[in-house]
């Protein structure tokens, strides 16, 4: 996930190269660096912090990926403009109310606008929880009314909306033959890895490398698809 969803979007690996070896050594470095930075932060705590105030720590924060969860599901108008804002309003209000305190080792601090003295406990984890959901619910919300849905976003929405009676759209196949693949796929894995996977995927559905019938490719192009992603 994060190979696929930090890395590769940031940089791509050179066409000339071995890719599965940058892809092997890349996913290795990434366990080593998570590892390395729970262990961190396990030194940042020390052991002072029982596990029950880490889990509702860690439960909070995982809530502010909620609002766009179901906005993937039943709000088709929302926006990764507003998902961001949203996101990054809610891990704000979290890192301030839940986060500084438990790293902080603080006792309590004062919030002027509601005069009162926030101290993170088993009582009171739920007012920083609502809190944080309800900044970000709000931020999320108006980004995604007063910004501008990207046409990818519309059809991304469509394809994943609930209930949805429309006729999926179909995307359209830009590839005449098994070889056209091979050569739109060699600019970004070089010609012999964009060749390979394209034969591997045709043994995998039995299809003869002269293969045109539209349905065939399409079959073909997400059997590439499927392949690449692991």
């Amino acid at each position: 996930m994060a190979l696929n969803h930090l890395v590769l979007p940031l940089y791509q690996p050179s066409s000339e190269g071995n890719i599965y070896r940058w892809l092997k050594w890349t996913r290795r470095s990434l366990i080593l660096a998570i590892i390395m930075a729970g262990y961190g932060f396990y030194l940042l705590l020390g052991a002072e912090q029982d596990l029950s105030n880490l889990g509702i720590v860690a439960f909070v924060a995982t809530l502010q990926f909620l609002p766009g969860v179901l906005s993937v599901l039943y709000w088709p108008t929302a926006n990764r403009r507003g998902y961001i804002a949203g996101l990054l309003a809610g891990i704000g209000v979290w890192v301030m109310t839940m986060l500084l305190p438990l790293v902080g080792n603080l006792d309590g601090f004062y919030i002027p606008l509601f005069n009162v003295v926030y101290v993170l406990d088993d009582t009171s984890w739920h007012l920083a929880a609502i809190a944080s959901l309800a900044v970000n619910v709000l931020a999320f919300s108006l980004f995604s009314l007063f910004t501008e849905t990207s046409p990818e976003e519309q059809s991304a929405a469509e394809a994943c909306a609930v209930e949805n009676v429309r006729r999926p759209q179909r995307r359209e196949l830009m590839a005449a033959s098994p070889q056209e693949f091979a050569t739109q796929l060699a600019k970004p894995l070089g010609a012999k890895t964009a060749q390979r996977e394209v034969e591997q995927a045709l043994r995998d559905l039995q299809l003869p490398f002269d293969e045109h019938r539209p349905y065939a490719l399409r079959r073909l192009r997400d059997r590439i698809e499927a392949n690449l992603s692991g």
